[in-house]
């Protein structure tokens, strides 16, 4: 877990009640809900919000009853234009119950932030009226997740949604290797099966007993080693990043890694690859494959 997402809602009765609201100058006068992040994110540099907040919608607008997105508050009973604007663009039905069936109500959104591994964080929620005392404001908030990588372009805020799938791991030799084998590449394609694009493919990989890291090919970056205390050093943990931060929806990338055989590796190897994004992602058993390396060791042990 590198990062973590919570889904919120945001009710309003002020943004139903008075269409001035859309003219104020920003969040400052206006109904608003904050989730501030409180870990250590010195790691992550000044891509942070100054004030930590991070409840913000998919244009990096906080969540407040001036939000000027025609898709912020999208379910009420109200569809006409005012200053310019859309009301709502859905019907009111997923307020029902809620005490705002007849006011304004965003969909669920997935925000969230960084974590360091193994680190304690903190969120602070709230949310409070402006210029009046009466009309109410509401957050609910739900489903928190853990997230596998950081997103590098906006390590906070509106988090997409997507499952992403290790297709396949196709070795560069089919059948049996020869005795003299000193290296294997594997090719491996990862698709985005959306809803939503996703970002920082991610590949991550223990070379197994015989094998060891050489190198990964072109549009990919090392990212990350974990080396093991020998005499396991050839079995430490690598992550490898596609280069090219998105993954469009129903697009798939590529690549290939290059591992060194020893010479007294086992006939049977078993290489394990697995695929991780910043995306949230609730699909996981099509993330990681598996491919079987058979050597022919039969001259060799004889």
């Amino acid at each position: 877990m590198n990062a973590w997402s919570l889904q919120v809602a945001h009710l309003s009765a002020e943004r139903a009640r008075d269409v001035s609201i859309l003219s104020r100058n920003g969040c400052n006068n206006a109904d608003s809900f904050i989730l501030v992040l409180q870990n250590d994110t010195s790691s992550v540099g000044p891509l942070i919000p100054a004030d930590h907040n991070v409840a913000r919608d998919e244009f990096s607008r906080e969540f407040c009853t001036s939000n000027p997105s025609e898709d912020y508050f999208q379910y009420c009973n109200i569809y006409n234009t005012v200053n310019g604007q859309q009301q709502c663009r859905k019907s009111n039905y997923k307020l029902q119950e809620t005490g705002f069936e007849n006011l304004f109500g965003t969909p669920w959104r997935p925000v969230g932030g960084p974590a360091v591994p193994r680190n304690t964080f903190q969120i602070k929620l709230a949310t409070w009226d402006v210029n009046d005392g009466t009309l109410d404001t509401t957050a609910l908030f739900d489903d928190y997740l853990p997230v596998a990588e950081i997103r590098q372009s906006r390590p906070t805020g509106y988090m997409y949604a997507s499952d992403i799938e290790l297709e396949r791991i196709v070795p560069n030799l089919p059948g049996i290797y020869p005795s003299s084998t000193t290296s294997v590449t594997m090719t491996f394609v990862v698709k985005n099966n959306g809803p939503e694009q996703a970002e920082d493919i991610t590949i991550n990989f223990t070379p197994p007993k015989g094998m060891f890291y050489q190198g990964v090919s072109a549009g990919w970056t090392l990212t990350t080693t974990q080396a093991a205390a020998a005499p396991y050093q050839d079995n430490s943990f690598y992550k490898i990043r596609r280069n090219t931060a998105v993954l469009a929806v129903g697009a798939t990338t590529s690549g290939t890694i290059t591992f060194g055989v020893r010479a007294n590796a086992p006939r049977e190897i078993q290489v394990k690859l697995s695929a991780t994004c910043s995306s949230v992602e609730k699909i996981w058993m099509n993330n990681y494959q598996i491919q079987m390396i058979y050597i022919d060791k039969l001259v060799a042990d004889n």
